[in-house]
């Protein structure tokens, strides 16, 4: 499995990218799956593309929804949960209590109970697979869908175009 870091990419100057995206409405990039790349392109009409299925991608996602905004979610693992899809070392749990992890959105705590004050990574998967049926995530997120960008190109985006 490739590792995350490799293919994540952190949009700091998205107004950018979403003016790009609305003028063309095409997104191409790689696509890394089964060891090999390959280029796609994808047509999408979207307002805000959101890289990353992690709990700040999914609470996104959710946000822009509520505002009537065409957003999808790029992951590149298989499924939700960000650091905790990636990190499932033996003993890998939260290291603050809940309900301070957990979404704030009263249909999603209303229905779900945590074992622990202090959650196991095999807990908040199931808890992102609550998330993901109750906000219907998977409609609006496209797994296994890597972003290479090589650091200099990082850096010079963030010396980029804000209004």
């Amino acid at each position: 499995m490739a590792n995350p870091t490799t293919f994540s990419v952190v949009l700091t100057r998205l107004y950018s990218i979403l003016k790009a995206l609305k003028s063309q409405k095409l997104i191409s990039i790689l696509v890394t799956g089964m060891g090999a790349l390959s280029a796609i392109t994808y047509d999408y009409d979207l307002d805000v593309l959101i890289v990353g299925a992690g709990f700040s991608g999914i609470y996104q996602l959710h946000k822009y929804r509520l505002l009537n905004l065409r957003a999808k979610i790029f992951e590149a693992g298989s499924n939700l949960g960000g650091v905790w899809f990636w990190h499932n070392f033996p003993g890998a749990r939260v290291d603050i209590p809940v309900p301070m992890y957990e979404f704030s959105s009263e249909d999603l705590w209303k229905e779900w109970y945590w074992s622990e004050r202090y959650p196991s990574q095999k807990e908040l998967r199931s808890y992102f697979e609550h998330v993901e049926k109750k906000l219907d995530v998977k409609k609006d997120r496209t797994p296994n869908l890597a972003i290479p960008m090589r650091q200099e190109k990082l850096d010079r985006a963030s010396n980029c175009c804000w209004p």
